[in-house]
């Protein structure tokens, strides 16, 4: 990828604005403290593709049920054979132990969770496998009532005991499985099965992100018995949801096909799904154009330059879906490799990267932030993070910082490294900007390019000098953010980030119901990860999601993790 002319899609940026606007302060989580009335599950006859009827979320009265997204001007038709783009190949097929967005790709339409985020609506959690939930007056028990009659794809009977293994293998790992998101479900302290339909799950402490944490799309209920007949899920998948897996051959692509007993009557609405592995977005754009593939749905959606390609030649027949992306832009310094061991240099690196340039060298296709993102509302202000090493407006003022830390590390004239980075379009992008931006500092930077899988292997044993990342903020709760990347456990912690003050103030901010105050401790959480530059951040995302117009149903998310399970997905032909 090469620098491009800023070009300005007319449509996003007044999306984007708008969507910007209305996420200016962080959404209330739910707080936790009154039991919750009951939800219930769609009718059986097709109606207009709306996300379940949302089981009220623990609040102090009952709430009303969430709105349903405006009907479409057609009813729901079945069959259709949907194809997608993906960008690269799983690692493995196993969701407990991956984050490449390629697995959700391929697996998501094949499972559910406990309880989900609104495919509309992400940040409002709804029921899945549970058809309610009530809270304890304390807000630390849930109760779950789980869906009658569920099977697996392979026949066997769902029960509350899969759902607590799922859960339990995610939080405690046993030997030989990595789990990636153990802090996701740190607030959990014990949970039971009492009987085939219940899931009780206690709580440490109150905690106003348990509920959308539990509704990540990571947290896959998966079958038991499967896992101890073949000792992991990295070459199966076998779960409850609207899509049976049929096959999967890298380099190509993976199918799924309508699951006829999905338990959640009426749908899914096509037949099949096809998920086409394109790693060139020139291929993908040209897949997409001649219809091969209907929907590109992954990390890049498609540049600023092919969306204008659409908007002045195919408007009729692609619709574009524009707006913020809960995903970063950044390369990660090994903290326990030197010379990323000396803080001077680790804060040197960062005020060497223009932060603008990163944003035009993706065509405009981002905005500059840090730890969060700046438009879910829990991000620092401009106004203070222009404070932060790299982040001001000086440029110039920048790059001497850069050359003085550097010369009282030791280094007066730079040294080399290397960047491992994937073959991605998020992260080659990481790659040669930090090779551009860092030659004017005397680093010289070789890019180690690297299959999907290569570079997971290197990011979960630490074996790298830099390393290109992607941090994500697909719910508007910081603690998503924060147990996957930031926290010394987390299983995304490539880097080996830790501090002791930003352990403290998490501590304090996890167990916060008052919003207010929590921001004000998630803030200077951020102060303290920026200073420390161990992860060096440039942007956040703005992702363009083109889908063929007979495609409908379908919303584009806040991340391309979730809206995946495409049970609510129907065709026109």
């Amino acid at each position: 990828m090469q620098p491009g002319k800023l070009l300005v899609l007319s449509v996003s940026v007044l999306t984007t604005a708008a969507l910007f606007g209305a996420s200016c302060a962080p959404a209330a989580g739910p707080a936790p403290t009154r039991a919750a009335p009951v939800g219930t599950a769609p009718s059986a006859s097709p109606a207009a593709p709306t996300a379940r009827p949302a089981a009220a979320t623990p609040a102090a009265k009952p709430a009303a049920p969430a709105p349903s997204p405006k009907p479409a001007a057609e009813q729901p038709r079945y069959g259709g054979h949907l194809t997608i783009g993906s960008e690269s190949d799983p690692p493995s097929l196993d969701p407990h132990q991956e984050a490449a967005g390629a697995v959700i790709n391929m697996i998501a339409p094949s499972y559910n969770n406990v309880v989900q985020a609104d495919p509309v609506d992400t940040t409002k959690v709804i029921p899945d496998l549970a058809e309610r939930w009530e809270v304890s007056d304390n807000g630390t028990t849930y109760t779950f009532r789980l869906h009658k009659g569920v099977k697996f794809h392979d026949g066997a009977p769902f029960t509350s005991q899969d759902a607590k293994y799922s859960l339990e293998r995610i939080k405690n790992p046993p030997r030989g499985v990595r789990s990636l998101r153990q802090d996701f479900l740190q607030a959990i302290s014990k949970i039971d099965a009492p009987d085939a339909d219940t899931l009780r799950i206690s709580l440490s402490y109150p905690s106003a992100s348990f509920l959308p944490m539990l509704a990540s799309p990571w947290i896959m209920v998966i079958p038991r018995h499967v896992v101890e007949k073949e000792g992991d899920m990295k070459r199966v998948v076998v779960g409850t949801g609207p899509f049976k897996f049929v096959s999967m051959e890298r380099g190509v692509g993976s199918r799924v096909v309508k699951n006829p007993d999905y338990f959640i009557k009426g749908r899914p609405y096509v037949d099949e799904i096809s998920v086409y592995v394109l790693t060139d977005s020139f291929t993908r754009f040209a897949a997409l154009r001649t219809g091969k593939i209907l929907l590109i749905r992954g990390t890049p959606g498609i540049s600023v330059s092919q969306a204008e390609t659409v908007k002045n030649t195919m408007a009729d027949k692609i619709v574009l879906q524009p707006g913020p992306h809960g995903l970063s832009q950044a390369i990660g310094l090994n903290s326990r490799r030197a010379p990323f061991t000396d803080l001077r240099v680790r804060q040197a690196i960062s005020y060497a990267i223009d932060r603008d340039k990163a944003v035009t060298f993706n065509q405009g296709a981002g905005v500059v932030g840090g730890m969060l993102p700046p438009f879910w509302g829990w991000g620092l202000p401009k106004e203070e993070l222009s404070k932060m090493p790299g982040f001001g407006p000086d440029k110039e003022a920048n790059v001497a910082t850069a050359k003085k830390l550097l010369a009282e590390a030791g280094f007066p004239d730079g040294f080399k490294t290397s960047i491992a980075t994937r073959i991605h379009p998020g992260h080659q992008p990481a790659a040669e900007i930090a090779n551009a931006e860092l030659a004017k500092v005397g680093i010289q930077v070789e890019i180690k390019l690297l299959e999907t899988a290569v570079h997971t292997d290197l990011r979960v044993r630490g074996d790298f000098d830099v390393l290109s990342l992607n941090t994500a903020a697909a719910l508007p709760d910081p603690d998503e953010t924060l147990s996957q990347y930031w926290l010394p456990n987390a299983g995304l912690n490539a880097t080996k980030f830790e501090n002791p003050k930003f352990t403290e103030l998490n501590e304090k901010q996890t167990r916060t119901l008052d919003t207010a105050e929590r921001k004000k401790l998630v803030n200077e959480m951020e102060r303290v990860a920026l200073t420390d530059s161990v992860n060096v951040m440039y942007l956040w995302y703005i992702r363009v999601v083109p889908l063929w117009a007979q495609v409908k149903g379908f919303v584009k998310a806040p991340h391309h993790f979730y809206a995946t399970r495409m049970e609510h997905v129907w065709m026109t032909k």
